[in-house]
């Protein structure tokens, strides 16, 4: 059981430092316990493992090298970097969740201005659960 999501229609949108990753909200979503707000922000309100892949296209950075940074309650977990203007970048992460709610969200981890890919898909998550 999981979610996944994407982010479309936001070709060549500038996502400023720390900013949030918005998806459009969800294409599949068999979660019992993940949620999601329409605004960024996963939340997983149920102790179990989790695995979560995910990934960015993008055309252009004011900085090097280009981060997005999985984050867990607001902190880091994990991320994914390109050293090339125009890549998809990608990340996973095997979340171990006790004591649940926890949130989950996407943000742009650059020093700069990152630029989105003039793709029909930018961005895409999923994440898959199960008991522990």
């Amino acid at each position: 059981m999981g979610i996944q999501a994407e982010l479309r229609g936001s070709a060549e949108q500038l996502l400023s430092p720390n900013e949030l990753v918005i998806f459009d909200g969800s294409l599949s979503d068999t979660a019992n316990g993940i949620s999601y707000d329409n605004a960024g922000i996963f939340t997983i309100s149920r102790n179990g493992r989790f695995l979560i892949n995910w990934w960015v296209s993008v055309s252009g950075a004011t900085a090097l090298p280009i981060n997005f940074s999985l984050n867990v309650n607001g902190v880091s977990h994990s991320i994914g970097s390109s050293l090339l203007i125009e890549d998809q970048i990608s990340g996973s992460a095997i979340l171990v969740v006790d004591s649940a709610p926890v949130t989950v969200s996407l943000t742009n981890d650059t020093g700069g201005i990152v630029v989105l890919a003039d793709t029909p898909v930018q961005a895409n998550i999923v994440i898959t659960g199960w008991a522990i």
